[in-house]
């Protein structure tokens, strides 16, 4: 218990002293490491779902902001979509991450969390389609084995190290 303590104490301190930061000067380098910040707080398991909401609420809406100013930043970009989703908004999720994709290109981290999206909203036709699509693109048998495995599964491959 104390060590959860001491480590919401220093999430909270370190918080609070980038909320000044920011308050002083908004530049986009310090917003994104104020969500970075919280997008890691949301993640850490320490809060109870309440906290985390709010915490994820932040994160999205200063990773929004940010990307006001850096519009091409696709982990930011990924990391909303990713947000988005944990946060239960499944449709808001795939709507954003189809849009970085189609501003970005495939992406592997991108596309995983996309196929996610479309399997958390039932929309197993467009899993099939994108995990055959991400297939397509990858150009060597070592591309193809950072596919997750669920993707492979979609895609109709064997297990990454399985023969056909």
């Amino acid at each position: 218990a104390t060590a959860i303590t001491n480590l919401e104490g220093r999430f909270s301190d370190r918080s609070m002293e980038l909320e000044a930061r920011i308050a002083r000067d908004a530049s986009p380098r310090h917003v994104i490491e104020f969500a970075r910040h919280l997008d890691r707080y949301a993640f850490s398991g320490l809060l109870d779902a309440d906290r985390t909401g709010r915490v994820r609420a932040r994160a999205i809406a200063l990773y929004r902001d940010y990307l006001d100013e850096e519009p091409d930043d696709l982990f930011a970009r990924i990391a909303v979509g990713r947000l988005l989703l944990r946060t239960g908004n499944e449709q808001g999720a795939r709507d954003w991450l189809l849009a970085a994709r189609a501003r970005h290109g495939p992406h592997p981290s991108l596309d995983n969390w996309l196929l996610e999206a479309h399997y958390a909203l039932g929309d197993y036709a467009a899993v099939r389609t994108l995990a055959r699509d991400i297939v397509g693109e990858r150009t060597t048998e070592t591309d193809l084995d950072v596919l997750s495995a669920s993707a492979r599964m979609w895609a109709g491959l064997p297990a990454a190290g399985e023969r056909a």
